[in-house]
């Protein structure tokens, strides 16, 4: 048993490209694959602003709330969402395209800060 665990942790090492420099995967491929889901991000970014702007609106106390003015969790949720993928979703791509090693330049060693979600109280209530 202990060999066979040692087996695998060795040919999980080699596979990953752990040991050089190599990328397992076809490089058009994973370009492919990293640009469709850039795609799909960024088009989710904008269905979630425009739906906001549209239902969600930000009271006073800076919490999202209805039309009728109750307060929302799946508008506190979009916008929470919203400053994520805005704060950190250049940073992450560029890191799996590194990691994946197509591109030679590596982001930033921190992920960028993510903001509060009531900074999107102002942009939400002019309309954008």
């Amino acid at each position: 048993m202990k060999y066979l665990i040692s087996a695998t942790v060795l040919l999980t090492v080699l596979l990953s490209g752990c040991v050089s420099k190599h990328v397992i995967r076809d490089r058009t491929a994973w370009e492919t694959e990293a640009a469709f889901v850039n795609n799909l991000v960024v088009a989710e970014q904008n269905a979630v602003t425009n739906l906001m702007a549209r239902s969600c609106q930000c009271n006073g106390n800076l919490q999202w709330v209805d039309s009728a003015g109750n307060t929302d969790a799946i508008c506190a949720d979009a916008a929470e969402t919203l400053v994520v993928v805005r704060a950190r979703w250049a940073w992450h791509y560029q890191m799996m395209l590194f990691n994946a090693g197509t591109v030679d330049t590596r982001p930033a060693s921190e992920a960028p800060a993510i903001p509060e979600a009531a900074s999107l109280c102002e942009e939400m209530t002019n309309g954008q």
